[in-house]
């Protein structure tokens, strides 16, 4: 483990709610992944049917968190509110908010120490993940006072704050009206200060509203990871039932979070045993195409039933709005994909541009002609008065930088040109599943698995929570953390619980508590409840040449206070 705490803000996306979800067994990869996080959860879901919970923002509970929020129009019954927010993405900007002021909170919680930023994000719930990023690397961390006000310092100054991992899965980011390229307010440029992306895009997402917006650049893709997956949105996000395309997103992003530092528990033997079955199915084609679900259909995968000979039954093929057969019920699929698509739509951010209304974008288009125009007038005085030759000589000093920019652009320019290519000549077939070469995606370990790496991991579990617990009946506002686990540090205080696997420790008059796993301390030291003591903690000194068991001692005194 990391020595810095996590904060893990997790984005559902539009009309998915893991509460009303799960219990069906339609919960998104980006519930899947909540769910799957070790850190101490908050679920900010709004529309699950009772009153929204709030984030802590006082709690000190020593742990990473994470926090949770569902997608707009994610109500259990359909009403005027949800039919709003689905097609127009109302309520994002309040979730981003409430995200940011959570992150802000859980900083000043901890002052003092690293905080790994993480988010994300499925359809709108990528865009509003990318416009939080940006929000939190703006804006930074302002110090807050007692009662949670800015007190004008920071804690991270405005355009120094980092994202430690971006996942997110095909982006989305209609807003407003769902068939514009604005997104009023929101910055979905994915910067410099994000230290890593991984983007997994669904290549046979035909719905004119659902355009893809990409997460590469055209100048430098170096922090950015953009995978292709075959399959509709929901495919690659998660939402259908025992969908096995899904399972290959899912298990590349528990990879990729995994890799970024975030804890995660081991799969469930039935999703590890789907991810086995995606790879197993890409390796034929024909076997995708069989896969795939049009989403121009409101039912998806159960608008047709098929018998044995191959032929389709209608049940239910009423179109997604906007699309072919909406208005004229003659015009109806009477199979999947009977409508030929054309194609994917895809958009690029590379700058903060489609954040504002296409005016003011037309202003700005002037603005930088009129500016163009001044620059090739003074470049042609430049050369009558022979300052060119002063200018060319300080390019020339900047000659292998700029070529190792080109060289950088050129090659996220290319990127950029198939991923283009690419979607416009998407179609439901075996022929174009092939050309894009799917690949064999990392099998996750099932819990089973785990145990058998380590068969006392769950003894351990148990072993650690005993200890917050007793820490926490000692001090309600306790503050817990777990010792070092890099390097070689020394914690003074007294010893106020322990067993086979953890020693706990309080910190001197204050209220903080730390946990040491006893494979990281001298097995050879006798410690006793009760007792002041340093206690040196260096990652895994206790595993070698442990030959007995520390001997348990309890301070009599102590012991009896504790137990009454």
């Amino acid at each position: 483990m990391s020595d810095a705490k996590r904060f893990t803000v997790y984005f559902d996306g539009t009309g998915n709610n893991k509460d009303l979800n799960t219990p069906e067994g339609t919960q998104t990869n980006v519930a899947r992944l909540f769910e799957l996080d070790t850190a101490k959860g908050t679920n900010l879901a709004r529309n699950s049917g009772h009153v929204p919970q709030q984030y802590d923002a006082q709690e000190r509970s020593g742990q990473s968190e994470k926090i949770y929020f569902d997608g707009v129009g994610s109500q259990g019954q359909t009403s005027g509110r949800s039919l709003i927010e689905g097609a127009t993405g109302r309520g994002a900007q309040e979730r981003i908010d409430q995200a940011y002021d959570a992150i802000v909170a859980f900083h000043n919680k901890y002052p003092d120490e690293q905080v790994d930023v993480n988010i994300v994000g499925f359809s709108r719930g990528a865009s509003q993940s990318r416009a939080l990023a940006n929000k939190f690397i703006e804006s930074g961390v302002p110090k807050l006072d007692g009662q949670g006000k800015p007190t004008g310092e920071f804690l991270i100054p405005p355009g120094q704050a980092h994202v430690n991992k971006l996942g997110i899965f095909d982006t989305v980011a209609t807003d407003g009206l769902s068939n514009t390229d604005t997104h009023l307010g929101k910055n979905l440029e994915i910067g410099k200060n994000v230290d890593s992306t991984t983007h997994l895009v669904a290549m046979n997402e035909y719905r004119d509203t659902f355009r893809l917006t990409s997460a590469l650049r055209n100048d430098d893709n170096g922090k950015i990871e953009e995978l292709k997956f075959a399959g509709a949105h929901s495919q690659v996000g998660g939402g259908y039932q025992n969908d096995v395309l899904a399972a290959g997103p899912l298990a590349v992003m528990y990879d990729r979070l995994q890799s970024a530092g975030i804890e995660l528990k081991p799969m469930q033997q039935e999703d590890v045993q789907r991810v086995e079955q995606y790879n197993e199915l890409i390796k034929d084609p024909q076997k995708v195409q069989a896969a795939l679900i049009d989403s121009r259909l409101i039912k998806g995968e159960k608008a047709f039933s098929q018998d044995e000979n191959g032929v389709y039954k209608t049940l239910d093929n009423q179109p997604f709005p906007l699309e072919r057969g909406t208005i004229n019920i003659f015009d109806r699929q009477n199979r999947p994909f009977d409508h030929e698509p054309d194609g994917r739509g895809v958009i690029f951010e590379n700058d903060d541009r489609l954040s504002r209304s296409s005016i003011t974008r037309g202003l700005e288009g002037l603005g930088g002609s009129l500016k163009a125009l001044g620059q090739n007038a003074l470049d042609a005085t430049s050369r009558f008065v022979g300052l060119d030759t002063r200018k060319q000589a300080k390019q020339d000093g900047l000659d292998v930088i700029d070529q190792l920019q080109a060289e950088r652009a050129a090659a996220a320019q290319k990127q950029v040109s198939d991923l283009t290519g690419d979607l416009k000549a998407s179609r439901p077939n075996a022929t174009y599943i092939e050309g894009i070469k799917l690949q064999p995606v990392p099998i996750p370990k099932t819990a089973s698995q785990a145990q058998e790496l380590d068969p006392l991991s769950q003894q351990r579990n148990e072993s650690f929570k005993a200890m917050e617990e007793k820490a926490r009946a000692i001090s309600s506002s306790a503050s817990i953390n777990e010792a070092s686990q890099s390097g070689r540090k020394a914690t003074s205080g007294m010893v106020v619980g322990m067993d086979e696997h953890h020693i706990l420790q309080k910190v001197g008059q204050t209220d903080q508590f730390v946990i040491h796993d006893r494979r990281d301390v001298d097995p050879n030291r006798n410690f006793q409840i009760g007792k002041s003591t340093a206690i040196v903690n260096e990652k895994g000194i206790g595993e070698l040449g442990r030959s007995t068991t520390p001997k348990i001692e309890l301070d009599v005194g102590l012991g009896q206070a504790m137990r009454r």
